[in-house]
């Protein structure tokens, strides 16, 4: 039994990282719950002495430490996944029906999934440029039109190029919204490559806006003096400015699967105008 066990164990470990490896996190965290109190449910029926218990664990235990090692912010997922296992086999031993025990980890799966962590990831995602005083700039668009501050609407900045995938994700998510607030205010893709320099980038640029114009219906233009983003941070980097030049949001990075909250966060903002 105790070999069957760390077997189990090593299947947990392969369908942990799999499904951790989604594009949609959120529904590969759910997944992981549900997984995970199916593992409980085994073990309490069939795993019944403490050794056969913490063969079920190395590799998950590895696992942890290594996501407090390198990202402490994702330690939710272990510490839900072990929570999810104790719960279903705890209620198990206490004679609850499996039937129940399924529906309540599937709606604990679900409330948290779907519920808590957008919340959590649109936290992670924010910056810390509010209110960090007035932007001065002026773009001018592929169309030949001027953006800039100050202005008649809010705008939302989006630094981009072309070797960032995550970017062109997030411009497709911009087009819907869009498509949804109408004239509410302007959005601009900003092409923003430091590594090279300004002269060198801009045949890049050139290159990528043949392909991105065609793409998407967005309006376009390239950094070649602002730099208003955190080099630091990497990209995409979304800034949402006042008609003042004011900076009301900003945020980093972009995560499909939490594309509605992403879009009711600027919504919010841009409705404040």
């Amino acid at each position: 039994m105790n070999y069957i066990a760390f077997g189990l164990g090593l299947i947990w470990f392969a369908v942990m990282s799999l499904l951790n490896s989604y594009a949609d996190p959120f529904l590969g965290f759910f997944l992981n719950i549900v997984f995970a109190g199916l593992i409980g449910l085994i073990a309490a029926k069939f795993f019944k002495n403490t050794l056969s218990l913490i063969l079920l664990f190395p590799l998950l235990l590895i696992a942890f430490i290594a996501v407090i090692i390198g990202n402490i912010s994702a330690s939710y997922i272990p510490i839900s996944i072990f929570i999810a296992f104790q719960l279903a086999r705890y209620l198990s031993n206490k004679r609850w029906s499996v039937s129940f025990i399924c529906l309540l980890i599937i709606g604990i799966g679900l409330s948290f999934s779907y519920g808590v962590l957008p919340k959590y990831y649109l936290f992670l995602q924010e910056t810390t440029k509010k209110g960090e005083g007035i932007l001065s700039f002026e773009y001018t668009t592929n169309s030949g039109s001027v953006v800039g501050t100050p202005s008649d609407k809010p705008i939302i900045l989006e630094f981009w190029n072309s070797r960032c995938n995550s970017c062109f994700r997030k411009m497709k998510m911009l087009e819907e919204l869009q498509e949804q607030i109408n004239n509410k205010c302007y959005i601009l893709c900003v092409y923003a490559d430091f590594e090279d320099g300004v002269n060198k980038n801009l045949p890049k640029y050139s290159t990528s806006l043949i392909w991105a114009q065609n793409k998407y219906n967005l309006s376009f233009a390239y950094d070649s003096l602002y730099y208003h983003y955190n080099k630091e941070l990497g990209l995409p980097q979304t800034i949402i400015v006042a008609p003042n030049g004011k900076i009301l949001y900003s945020d980093v990075g972009y995560i499909p699967g939490n594309k509605k909250a992403i879009m009711e966060k600027y919504k919010s903002v841009i409705n404040q105008y």
